[in-house]
């Protein structure tokens, strides 16, 4: 695994203040999560966390839909272009448990044609019946992300 991948792409829940204190070297932030920062506390810390050098992108994936393919590449194509840069991200939905690991896990398995092994790989999750966040099945995904690559 390269060293972007291991040390810049950074998965977390929504980032809470103290977060925001220690990471001022993120270079994007990404939010997965379908919901957007409404409340003026969250917007506040938002605000704290990003220097004007971090870019904000809210990219939401909403389960069962079919424009969860749609964000799902652009969210690939951001990532391909971060890495390239060799900037640090931040990826987030509101626990760091589901939407972010899924994007990650598919990330990986477009960079390495392999998936994860981190305990519950939320890709694999997320093409099954349990979850079924992407509204397709895993080979249906695999083949989605190899043609990603080329």
């Amino acid at each position: 695994m390269n060293d972007w991948f291991k040390n810049k792409l950074i998965v977390s829940p929504f980032p809470t203040i103290v977060e925001v204190n220690a990471m001022v070297d993120i270079d994007a932030i990404i939010n997965c999560w379908d919901w957007h920062y409404t409340s003026n506390d969250a917007v506040q810390d938002y605000k704290r966390f990003s220097t004007n050098k971090t870019e904000k992108l809210f990219c939401p994936i909403e389960p069962k839909k079919e424009s969860t393919l749609i964000v799902l590449d652009k969210l690939i194509s951001l990532l391909l272009g971060f890495e390239e840069q060799d900037k640090k991200v931040l990826l987030h939905c509101r626990s760091g448990l589901h939407r972010s690991v899924a994007i990650r896990n598919a990330y990986h398995f477009l960079r390495f044609d392999t998936h994860e092994d981190n305990g519950i790989n939320m890709l694999l999750e997320n093409c099954s019946c349990k979850h079924n966040m992407f509204p397709i099945t895993i080979p249906q995904m695999e083949k989605f992300l190899r043609e990603k690559r080329k």
